[in-house]
Protein backbone atom coordinates (compact mmCIF):
# COMPACT_ATOMS: atom_id res chain seq x y z
CA UNK A 1 0.00 0.00 0.00
CA UNK A 2 1.56 3.22 -1.42
CA UNK A 3 -0.90 5.48 -0.50
CA UNK A 4 -1.03 6.36 3.21
CA UNK A 5 -1.72 8.95 5.88
CA UNK A 6 1.68 10.87 6.09
CA UNK A 7 2.61 10.44 9.90
CA UNK A 8 5.71 12.33 12.09
CA UNK A 9 4.18 10.08 14.96
CA UNK A 10 1.08 8.25 16.67
CA UNK A 11 0.74 5.87 19.72
CA UNK A 12 -1.26 2.87 19.59
CA UNK A 13 -4.01 3.02 21.95
CA UNK A 14 -5.97 -0.02 21.25
CA UNK A 15 -4.94 -3.43 19.32
CA UNK A 16 -7.59 -5.84 17.88
CA UNK A 17 -7.38 -9.23 16.45
CA UNK A 18 -9.79 -10.62 13.58
CA UNK A 19 -8.97 -13.47 11.27
CA UNK A 20 -5.54 -12.75 9.91
CA UNK A 21 -5.70 -9.36 10.51
CA UNK A 22 -4.94 -7.05 13.55
CA UNK A 23 -6.35 -3.51 13.78
CA UNK A 24 -5.49 -0.57 15.63
CA UNK A 25 -6.71 2.62 17.03
CA UNK A 26 -3.90 5.16 16.50
CA UNK A 27 -4.06 8.31 18.64
CA UNK A 28 -1.50 11.44 19.64
CA UNK A 29 -1.04 11.58 16.03
CA UNK A 30 1.57 14.21 14.61
CA UNK A 31 1.11 14.47 10.83
CA UNK A 32 3.19 15.81 8.16
CA UNK A 33 1.16 18.07 5.32
CA UNK A 34 -1.79 20.20 5.57
CA UNK A 35 -4.10 16.84 6.45
CA UNK A 36 -4.49 16.67 10.29
CA UNK A 37 -5.52 12.87 11.73
CA UNK A 38 -7.33 12.87 15.05
CA UNK A 39 -7.58 9.44 15.11
CA UNK A 40 -6.60 6.34 12.62
CA UNK A 41 -7.77 2.84 12.76
CA UNK A 42 -5.11 0.81 10.71
CA UNK A 43 -5.58 -2.69 9.07
CA UNK A 44 -2.63 -5.34 8.14
CA UNK A 45 -2.54 -8.41 7.58
CA UNK A 46 1.11 -10.11 8.03
CA UNK A 47 2.46 -6.84 9.14
CA UNK A 48 0.99 -5.34 5.64
CA UNK A 49 -1.42 -2.36 5.89
CA UNK A 50 -4.39 -3.37 3.45
CA UNK A 51 -6.46 -0.21 5.21
CA UNK A 52 -6.92 2.82 7.30
CA UNK A 53 -10.08 4.41 8.20
CA UNK A 54 -9.20 8.04 9.43
CA UNK A 55 -11.01 11.62 11.04
CA UNK A 56 -8.99 14.34 9.40
CA UNK A 57 -9.01 17.79 9.34
CA UNK A 58 -7.59 20.14 6.84
CA UNK A 59 -5.55 22.93 7.68
CA UNK A 60 -8.30 25.42 6.42
CA UNK A 61 -11.45 24.09 8.25
CA UNK A 62 -12.05 22.49 11.48
CA UNK A 63 -14.41 19.87 9.81
CA UNK A 64 -13.79 16.41 10.57
CA UNK A 65 -13.86 14.47 7.58
CA UNK A 66 -13.83 10.78 7.41
CA UNK A 67 -11.24 8.89 4.79
CA UNK A 68 -10.38 5.58 3.92
CA UNK A 69 -7.05 4.12 2.19
CA UNK A 70 -7.49 1.28 0.76
CA UNK A 71 -6.15 -0.24 -2.74
CA UNK A 72 -3.94 2.43 -2.93
CA UNK A 73 -6.62 4.98 -3.77
CA UNK A 74 -8.07 7.66 -0.75
CA UNK A 75 -11.46 7.93 -0.39
CA UNK A 76 -13.67 10.66 1.61
CA UNK A 77 -16.34 9.71 3.01
CA UNK A 78 -17.73 13.14 3.76
CA UNK A 79 -17.88 15.02 7.14
CA UNK A 80 -18.66 13.36 10.41
CA UNK A 81 -18.22 16.08 13.69
CA UNK A 82 -19.77 13.37 15.88
CA UNK A 83 -15.71 11.56 15.07
CA UNK A 84 -13.84 13.94 16.78
CA UNK A 85 -14.84 11.47 19.99
CA UNK A 86 -12.25 8.69 20.06
CA UNK A 87 -14.85 6.07 20.71
CA UNK A 88 -17.58 7.09 18.36
CA UNK A 89 -14.26 6.91 15.59
CA UNK A 90 -13.77 3.65 16.85
CA UNK A 91 -17.23 2.07 17.10
CA UNK A 92 -17.71 3.84 13.54
CA UNK A 93 -14.35 2.47 12.33
CA UNK A 94 -14.82 -1.13 14.01
CA UNK A 95 -18.46 -0.97 11.67
CA UNK A 96 -16.65 -0.29 8.42
CA UNK A 97 -14.23 -2.80 9.06
CA UNK A 98 -16.80 -5.47 9.40
CA UNK A 99 -18.92 -4.31 6.36
CA UNK A 100 -15.44 -4.39 4.46
CA UNK A 101 -14.15 -7.95 5.27
CA UNK A 102 -17.69 -9.69 5.96
CA UNK A 103 -17.04 -10.25 9.75
CA UNK A 104 -19.42 -9.83 12.61
CA UNK A 105 -18.62 -7.29 15.46
CA UNK A 106 -18.96 -9.98 18.21
CA UNK A 107 -15.48 -11.84 15.85
CA UNK A 108 -13.31 -8.51 16.70
CA UNK A 109 -11.67 -9.37 19.84
CA UNK A 110 -9.76 -6.49 21.68
CA UNK A 111 -6.24 -7.07 23.30
CA UNK A 112 -4.34 -6.06 25.47
CA UNK A 113 -3.16 -2.27 25.20
CA UNK A 114 0.49 -4.08 26.29
CA UNK A 115 0.56 -5.89 22.82
CA UNK A 116 -1.00 -3.04 20.88
CA UNK A 117 2.10 -1.30 22.05
CA UNK A 118 4.46 -4.05 20.81
CA UNK A 119 2.52 -5.25 18.10
CA UNK A 120 3.10 -1.64 16.48
CA UNK A 121 6.55 -1.37 17.34
CA UNK A 122 7.24 -4.50 15.49
CA UNK A 123 5.12 -3.42 12.60
CA UNK A 124 6.64 0.27 12.48
CA UNK A 125 10.61 -0.87 12.05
Amino acid sequence: MQLKPLLKSCVPEKMFSFGDYEGFLLGHIKSVGSIQYSFIFGVFENKIPVLYYTAEKSSISEEVFIGVFKDDKHINLGSDAQSSDQMTFLSKALNYVCETFSIKLEDIKELPKKSAEDTFGKIQK
